[in-house]
């Protein structure tokens, strides 16, 4: 696209545009968007732990 034509898309739509962007131009000044940053719930100190259990040593050897 030449110069001309990018210029009439910066007026139309302004140099910090994605249609700016799509025509060739470039635009270091926009801001990547921001998304909604999800909310995290807490456990209830209620609701039970989940433990690991964790075998005894044998050494190899097998119990009776």
């Amino acid at each position: 696209m030449d110069k001309v034509e990018l210029s009439g898309v910066a007026t139309v739509y302004g140099r910090n545009s994605i249609e700016y962007s799509k025509a060739g131009g470039s635009n270091r000044q926009r801001k990547p968007s921001t998304s909604p940053v999800p909310v995290v719930v807490e456990a209830s100190p209620t609701q039970p732990t989940p433990t690991a259990i964790i075998p005894e040593a044998t050494n190899g050897r097998v119990k009776n």
